[in-house]
């Protein structure tokens, strides 16, 4: 299916004309046209006419590129140029010219996109190793004062037949790097940065080395505080095992149920009882006695994960290094799976 596209790419303007602010004399565009896989475009400056109509004249901020299509569109011969374009798209489908391989440069140099690259400016990496993709690249180039229009020595070196694997300079500061690393990134750690390289641009290639990095202990503190509050949360989230009347049960000791049975408990006189539901469905009728007992436990396990969290978050802002602070994270982690391993129900 055949679709056509435009695109507005830059405007021009002069700062001051006939009283009017920023006006829009220039406009750069691209009108394209798809079929599947295959396309043709064009690029092209449009050259708009002076503002006669003051009172119709819109501000530059609220200039839209709906807008200024219509004014290209009303300028330019836009039939002759969709037939322009058909004839770039059945081009591009039966192409008589093909880019070959430079015959002198060996089979061997020519490298496949696998290859990653990175973009030193001052000897110091400010984008990559990444595989190429020209966006990335030109607004790396762009932010070191390069033309983001890239000349053909960068066109090449983007596809791998630069002889000798030498690196592209672009300029005495500029420059872009195949890369070889020595070693995989490490897996991804909430106390280090595995991320880091140490880079070599002595040589012909760059040869960077990953390597693990503490992090800030503030970061390190956050990360064990959130965990330390979620093994609380599971703590009072395993429901605890009472036996009534010769009777497993299971109980929850969230706060509001604890509240709802001390409620029950208070009308409660020595010889009446209460009938609820335990977690796994079982329906009983418990005395004054019992549902003290009951009760007894809830609390007595919600004081165990209140004492737990508060005891591991003393240790915490004690910690005064990172391996301190992974020390107490396995140790409070192993605590859980031993805690775990036997009060968990099925255990």
């Amino acid at each position: 299916m055949i679709n056509y596209t435009w695109q507005v790419l830059s405007l021009y303007t002069k700062p001051s004309l006939n009283g009017l602010e920023n006006v829009v004399r220039r406009v750069t565009w691209r009108y394209q046209i798809t079929d599947g896989g295959n396309y043709g475009e064009i690029y092209q400056d449009t050259y708009l006419p002076e503002p006669s109509d003051t009172n119709g004249y819109i501000a530059y901020s609220n200039l839209t590129e709906e807008t200024i299509l219509s004014w290209v569109q009303g300028i330019e011969d836009v039939p002759a140029l969709q037939v322009e374009l058909q004839l770039r798209l059945e081009k591009s489908k039966n192409p008589d010219i093909l880019e070959n391989k430079l015959p002198w440069i060996l089979e061997d140099r020519y490298k496949p996109r696998e290859d990653k690259y990175v973009v030193v400016f001052n000897d110091e990496p400010i984008y990559g190793p990444v595989h190429w993709h020209s966006d990335g690249m030109n607004s790396a180039l762009e932010s070191c004062g390069f033309p983001r229009s890239l000349p053909e020595d960068i066109l090449v070196f983007r596809k791998g037949i630069v002889p000798y694997d030498k690196p592209l300079i672009i300029s005495a500061n500029l420059r872009i790097y195949k890369v070889t690393l020595l070693n995989d990134q490490p897996p991804e750690n909430p106390f280090y940065d595995n991320g880091h390289i140490v880079w070599d641009f002595s040589g012909d290639i760059a040869i960077g080395t990953y390597e693990s990095i503490e992090k800030n202990i503030f970061y390190g503190k956050e990360y064990v505080q959130s965990a330390i509050n979620g093994w609380e949360q599971q703590l009072n989230d395993t429901p605890v095992k009472v036996n009534i009347n010769n009777t497993d049960m299971w109980f929850n000791s969230h706060l509001p149920y604890r509240l709802d049975m001390s409620y029950q408990l208070s009308k409660l006189d020595d010889t009446s009882t209460y009938e609820f539901k335990s977690m796994d469905g079982k329906w009983f009728s418990a005395n004054k006695a019992q549902l003290v007992e009951i009760l007894t436990l809830l609390d007595s396990r919600a004081e165990y994960a209140r004492n737990w969290e508060r005891e591991k978050t003393i240790l915490k802002d004690q910690a005064a290094t990172i391996s301190e602070l992974i020390t107490l994270f396995e140790n409070s982690h192993n605590e859980m799976v031993a805690w775990l391993s036997v009060n968990a129900p099925g255990n």
